[in-house]
């Protein structure tokens, strides 16, 4: 997908529950959405940032035909468009918030969005509910264990090129691109 994804309801129509409360996210064993700074502006701009209980889910987050991606896939994505080093220009939206010209904070490094993957900076969501990160970072779930409680994904900056695959605590919000089956 060309944007992250907003669903408020897993596949088969259950609603994922919308947590606002700090406290509720971080105490939540189950999948949760929620919007940066609680402000559904935002939602409309960046996606909501789902947790990694969601991501998992086995009733499926993203809609039919679609799937969260492995990450292999990511990998994939990240060797195509030059590797870990350089990857995060050609995925990143160009332009810069300060000029009115963009949505990232200044410098934005090598941002080209030679890919049309259109990277925007929604920042994430803490495993304590607290945010951080809108306008300088993005991070993107995978649907892969990297150990027990935490979930690849891969994250982005304004200020360098690199793209990151880590592992994160599934008490995260993170965003979700769904790639095609």
């Amino acid at each position: 997908m060309k944007e992250n994804l907003r669903v408020r309801a897993y596949r088969n129509g259950d609603p994922i529950p919308a947590v606002s409360s700090a406290a509720v996210w971080a105490a939540s064993g189950t999948g949760a959405a929620s919007v940066y700074e609680n402000d559904l502006t935002n939602a409309n701009t960046y996606g909501l940032l789902y947790n990694g209980h969601a991501v998992v889910d086995p009733r499926g987050l993203c809609p039919v035909g679609w799937g969260v991606p492995a990450s292999p896939q990511w990998y994939d994505l990240v060797l195509f468009a030059g590797g870990e080093a350089s990857a995060g220009g050609p995925l990143k939206a160009v332009g810069l918030l300060g000029s009115g010209t963009g949505l990232w904070k200044a410098p934005n490094s090598g941002a080209t969005n030679a890919t049309n993957f259109t990277a925007l900076p929604g920042g994430y969501r803490r495993p304590d509910g607290s945010f951080t990160g809108l306008s300088e970072m993005a991070i993107w779930w995978t649907r892969n264990a990297a150990g027990s409680g935490e979930l690849w994904g891969g994250r982005v900056y304004n200020n360098d090129t690199n793209v990151n695959i880590d592992g994160f605590s599934i008490q995260n919000g993170f965003s979700v691109r769904c790639l095609k089956d």
